[in-house]
Order: structure tokens, then C-alpha cells, then sequence
């Protein structure tokens, strides 16, 4: 099914700053939104072992473009670097 609708500019904007910041086109970024809504809306349904699985590879399917830190980064110190 195909859609077509008209977003104010500002709006515009957003989605692709959004959608470039993930690696992905304004439509798949778009496609994903709406997936995530109709998964949250059905969410009270059992889901097949598959469909589990699908979800689960969903969530992460951009987890590689987490950038890797530290270990120091989570040491108290780091953590609470702005208070004494």
C-alpha cells in the first residue's frame, strides 16, 4: 500500500536530519515509525516464535552503529564528572 501526504517543512527537516543520523532514506525512516506504532498497538498479542524473532532482529538491526566505549567511561568518576 502506498501513501502520499504533505509534512510542513520544519517537519520535513526533522525526519531527514533523523533519518540521516540512522543511515537510512526519509522512507525507510517513515516505514520504521510506523512499523514500531503498529507493533506497539498489537503488542497485547502473542507472537509466534518467528515473529519473536523478527522483532527482536529489528531492534536491532542498526546496534553495530553504537559507537564502542571505554571501560573508564563508566567509572564514578566519569559518570559524575560535573559535581565534587
Amino acid at each position: 500500500m502506498a501513501f502520499t501526504f504533505q509534512l510542513d517543512p520544519e517537519m520535513e527537516k526533522a525526519l531527514a536530519e533523523l533519518a540521516k543520523s540512522q543511515g537510512i532514506s526519509v522512507n525507510a525512516y517513515i516505514k520504521d515509525l510506523i512499523e514500531r506504532q503498529v507493533a506497539l498497538q498489537t503488542a497485547d498479542q502473542k507472537l509466534s516464535d518467528e515473529e519473536f524473532e523478527a522483532a527482536l532482529d529489528a531492534m536491532t538491526i542498526y546496534s553495530d552503529k553504537i559507537p564502542v566505549l571505554p571501560l573508564d567511561a563508566f567509572k564514578r568518576d566519569q559518570i559524575y564528572r560535573d559535581r565534587d
